[in-house]
C-alpha cells in the first residue's frame, strides 16, 4: 500500500509539472526514475489512476525492464497513448523508441513528428533530438542553421550537452558566422555544468587549445600574453611554462618570481622537467626570499634529473662538489655529473 501511495503522490507531481516540461529537463533518466526501479508493473496497476502520467512511468517500466519483463511493444503503446493525450515528456520517449528504430525512413519520420511536436511544447530533450537529426540528416534534409537553433534552445532549456554543440557550431562556422567569444562562452557553460570529470578535463583542454591559437594570430605581445596565461589557466603545461618564463624574466610583464614559481609548479605537477629545473635554479640563487632555499633547490633539481634533465643533474654535481646547503661530497658529485653526460647524449640521439 505504501508503494501504491508513493506513486500516486509521484503521479500528481508529475501533473502538476507537465505543464511546464522545462522546470524538469535538468533531471536524468537516471534520478527521475530511481526510486521506481523496485516497483514491478502489479503496483502501478493496482491504482484506479489511468492518466498519461501513470502510462508513461509503465512504458518506462517496460521499455528498459525496471521491475518488469522488458518488452518494447508494450512501452511504446503506453508511450503513444500517453503522448496522444497531450503528454510530453511521452511524446519525447516515443520519438526515441522512433529513432532507435531506424531501419525504415518512416520510423525517422515518425520520431522527427514526435520532437517536433514535444518541442513546440516547451521540451529541451525533443529540442535536442531535433538538433541531432537536423545535423546529420537522418529521417530528414540536413540543415545547420536548424540544427543551430535546435541546440540553442535545447542549451536554453538545461540540456547541458546541448552547449558543447552550440559551441561547435560557432566555433566552425557551422549554419552561422564565426564566433569565438561565443563558442567559448557555451564551452565554459558545459565545463561548469557537466558532471564527468573526464568531460570536464577534455573541454578544459579544448579551451585552452582555443586560447593558444588565438594567441599565436597575436602581433602584439602584451595580447599574446593575455591569451597565453588563459591557455595556462585552463592546463596547457605549454603555456604554463611561457608565462612562467615572462614572469621570471620580466618579459612584456613585470617581473614577479613568485607568479613565476606558480606557474612553474603547475607545469611541474605535469612532468615538465624544464619547469622543474627552473624551480631549482629560483630556489638555489636565492631569487625570492634573503636567502637561497638549497634543500628545495636540490629537491627540485632530482626530479628534473629524474624526469631527464642534463642540467639539473650537472647543478645537483656542482652543489655536490662545492658544498652548496648540502655536505661536500666529491664522489657523489662525480656521479651527478657522469649521470648528466648520459643524459646529454640520451637527448642528443634523440
Amino acid at each position: 500500500m505504501k508503494r501504491v501511495y508513493k506513486l500516486i503522490s509521484f503521479l500528481i507531481f508529475l501533473l502538476l509539472t507537465t505543464p511546464s516540461y522545462a522546470q524538469i529537463s535538468n533531471y536524468t533518466e537516471d534520478s527521475f526514475f530511481e526510486w521506481l526501479r523496485p516497483l514491478s508493473s502489479s503496483d502501478i496497476e493496482e491504482s484506479e489512476d489511468d492518466s498519461p502520467e501513470k502510462k508513461f512511468v509503465l512504458g518506462y517500466m517496460y521499455q528498459f525492464g525496471n521491475g518488469v519483463e522488458e518488452d518494447t511493444k508494450k512501452a511504446k503503446k503506453l508511450y503513444k497513448s500517453a503522448a496522444e493525450s497531450g503528454h510530453v515528456p511521452s511524446m519525447v520517449a516515443l520519438g526515441k523508441m522512433y529513432k532507435l528504430n531506424n531501419n525504415s525512413l518512416s520510423s525517422l519520420e515518425e520520431a522527427f513528428a514526435w520532437f517536433s511536436k514535444a518541442s513546440r511544447e516547451g521540451s529541451p530533450h525533443a529540442w535536442f533530438e531535433l538538433g541531432l537529426m537536423y545535423e546529420s540528416g537522418e529521417g530528414v534534409f540536413a540543415n545547420s542553421e536548424k540544427a543551430l537553433m535546435a541546440y540553442e534552445k535545447a542549451a536554453e532549456g538545461g540540456i547541458v550537452e546541448a552547449h558543447m554543440k552550440v559551441g561547435a557550431f560557432y566555433q566552425n562556422g557551422r549554419g552561422t558566422e564565426k564566433n569565438m567569444r561565443k563558442a567559448i562562452e557555451h564551452y565554459i557553460k558545459f565545463q561548469e555544468e557537466i558532471k564527468s570529470e573526464e568531460a570536464k578535463q577534455n573541454v578544459r583542454k579544448l579551451l585552452a587549445d582555443i586560447y593558444l591559437n588565438i594567441a599565436s594570430e597575436q602581433k602584439d605581445e602584451d595580447k599574446k600574453l593575455k591569451w597565453l596565461r588563459m591557455a595556462a589557466q585552463y592546463g596547457d603545461m605549454n603555456a604554463q611554462i611561457i608565462v612562467a618564463d615572462a614572469y621570471r624574466n620580466g618579459k612584456g610583464i613585470l617581473q614577479d618570481y613568485e607568479k613565476a614559481i606558480g606557474w612553474y609548479e603547475k607545469a611541474a605537477e605535469q612532468g615538465s622537467a624544464y619547469a622543474m629545473e627552473n624551480l631549482g635554479y629560483i630556489y638555489s640563487n636565492g631569487l625570492i626570499g634573503e636567502d637561497a632555499d638549497h634543500s628545495k633547490a636540490i629537491a627540485w633539481y632530482k626530479q628534473a634529473a629524474e624526469n631527464g634533465s642534463a642540467e639539473a643533474a650537472w647543478n645537483i654535481g656542482n652543489m655536490y662538489f662545492n658544498g652548496y646547503g648540502i655536505k661536500k661530497n666529491i664522489d657523489e658529485a662525480k656521479k651527478w655529473y657522469d649521470r648528466s653526460e648520459v643524459l646529454s647524449l640520451h637527448q642528443a640521439n634523440n
